[in-house]
C-alpha cells in the first residue's frame, strides 16, 4: 500500500489513431516484457487474417490463425492442428511464396525482419496467407499419418514449396491484384482435394529425397537449409510434367 504522502504519477493518453497508439505502446514497454509477437497482433493485417480464416463455413476447409497467444486455449470444437500461429504462417508463406524455404529454420527472427513490410502489407491478398496455412495442414496431415517418413521433416518447408511449383509454378506479380487472388484459389482447390493434394506432396516429397540424397544426416539437414538445395530442387520440378487436375 502507497503512503498518504507519496503521489504516484499519472499520464493518459487517448487516441483514434491505430499507429499512434502502436508508437505509444512501443515507447513505453520498458518495465513490461512483451514480446514482438505480441506487437504485430496489433497490425491490421493479422486482425483480417483472423476473421478471413475463420469465415469458411466448410468445417474441412475452416482454420484458425492465432493472432495472439494461446487465444484458442480451450475452446471445444477447435483442433489445435487447425491452429497456425505467427511463426508458423511466416515459415508457409515465405516457402510457397517468396521462394525461401531454406530460410524458414536456422533464422526466423531474421527472417520476419527481412520480410516484415512485405508480409504485413495490408493490401496484400488474404487468400495468399490461407493458401500457405492450407498447405502446411495438408502436409502435416501427410506427416503425422506416415504417409510421408519423418526423416523429410527437416525439407518440409522445400516440400510445401515444391507443391506450388506442382501445381502452378508462374506467380503473378502484384500481391494485390485479381490474378494473385485467382492463382491463389487455384491452389486452395486443389488443396480442397484430398486425392490430388496427396499426389502432389507424395511427389513433391520423392523430389526432396531424390535431391537429398540416400543418407539423411547432419550434412545432409545442413545442405537443405541452403539456396543452391532450393534452386536444385525448382529445376528437379520446372522439368516434370504436370501432374493433371
Amino acid at each position: 500500500l502507497l503512503s498518504q504522502d507519496i503521489l504516484v504519477p499519472l499520464r493518459l493518453i487517448a487516441t483514434s489513431d491505430p499507429q499512434i497508439r502502436n508508437a505509444i505502446i512501443r515507447g513505453t514497454n520498458r518495465q513490461t516484457a512483451v514480446s514482438e509477437e505480441q506487437f504485430y497482433a496489433l497490425e491490421d493485417l493479422p486482425k483480417k487474417l483472423e476473421l478471413y480464416f475463420a469465415s469458411f463455413e466448410d468445417p474441412a476447409q475452416r482454420l484458425y490463425y492465432e493472432r495472439q497467444s494461446k487465444q484458442y486455449a480451450g475452446a471445444k470444437g477447435i483442433q489445435q492442428v487447425r491452429i497456425i500461429d505467427l511463426a508458423g504462417l511466416v515459415r508457409a508463406y515465405a516457402s510457397i511464396f517468396l521462394d525461401f524455404p531454406h530460410r524458414t529454420t536456422r533464422n526466423y527472427r531474421g527472417l520476419l525482419k527481412s520480410i516484415k513490410s512485405e508480409f504485413f502489407d495490408k493490401d496484400n491478398c488474404l487468400e495468399m496467407y490461407y493458401a500457405s496455412a492450407l498447405a502446411d495442414f495438408r502436409l502435416d496431415f501427410l506427416f503425422r499419418r506416415g504417409e510421408i517418413g519423418s526423416e523429410l521433416k527437416p525439407a518440409r518447408y522445400h516440400i510445401l514449396f515444391l507443391f506450388r511449383l506442382l501445381t502452378k509454378p508462374d506467380l503473378p506479380k502484384w500481391r494485390n491484384s485479381n490474378k494473385m487472388k485467382e492463382y491463389c484459389e487455384e491452389l486452395m482447390a486443389a488443396l480442397w482435394d484430398d486425392a490430388l493434394s496427396k499426389a502432389r506432396f507424395l511427389r513433391a516429397s520423392e523430389i526432396a529425397r531424390e535431391a537429398v540424397g540416400p543418407v539423411f544426416d547432419r550434412d545432409s539437414r545442413d545442405r537443405i537449409r541452403t539456396e543452391p538445395f532450393t534452386e536444385k530442387v525448382r529445376a528437379m520440378a520446372l522439368k516434370e510434367p504436370k501432374i493433371a487436375a
